[in-house]
């Protein structure tokens, strides 16, 4: 049973009670009116002066019991009022805060599922980052590689031009050697 509902169906007891009362206290009350009416009309008739003055006293009283009893009702029906009032505010102010939390918690579950989609992005990043810099220490690592073969390529060559000049240098010296001797 939800909170509302308790809430409603006592209000609507109490105003039951009240009315079934109010029903009952004005035929209680016409009810005395009635038999002392009919007390007076035979005093009336006795013509005793005592008793009638006797009815009509307690007429009086009860006159001022009856709206004595009408008095509280009334404050009953205001109090009654003023909390129907304060009810529906503070049904109101449920909404509202039932509201905002449903909204605070779609907002945090939108907010962990962007958290989770980011942080697996940043994963992805992160390897393809790890996988990036892998083959760059791969490359650099040839790089270093074919300097040094082409370092050793270049010694290789300038040896062998170095050999070669000192070939034709000394082919050069046995011709002009030759040269000259044959002359």
């Amino acid at each position: 049973m939800s909170s509302a509902s308790w809430k409603q169906d006592l209000l609507n007891n109490l105003v039951q009670r009240d009315e079934a009362q109010q029903k009952d206290d004005s035929v209680y009350q016409s009810l005395q009116v009635s038999s002392l009416e009919s007390e007076l009309d035979t005093l009336r008739k006795d013509d005793t002066k005592a008793e009638l003055e006797k009815a009509l006293k307690q007429i009086s009283q009860l006159n001022e019991q009856l709206a004595s009893q009408l008095t509280k009702l009334d404050a009953y029906k205001r109090q009654s009022t003023s909390k129907d009032v304060q009810l529906s505010r503070m049904e109101k102010n449920i909404r509202l805060l039932t509201d905002g939390y449903k909204k605070l918690q779609d907002k945090f579950s939108r907010l962990q599922e962007e958290t989770k989609m980011k942080n697996q992005n940043i994963e992805v990043v992160n390897d393809d980052l790890l996988s990036l810099q892998i083959e760059n220490n791969l490359l650099n690592k040839k790089v270093e590689d074919l300097t040094l073969e082409r370092d050793k390529l270049i010694q290789r060559w300038m040896n062998k031009v170095s050999k070669d000049a000192e070939v034709l240098n000394d082919a050069n010296k046995v011709l002009e050697l030759n040269r000259k001797t044959g002359k």
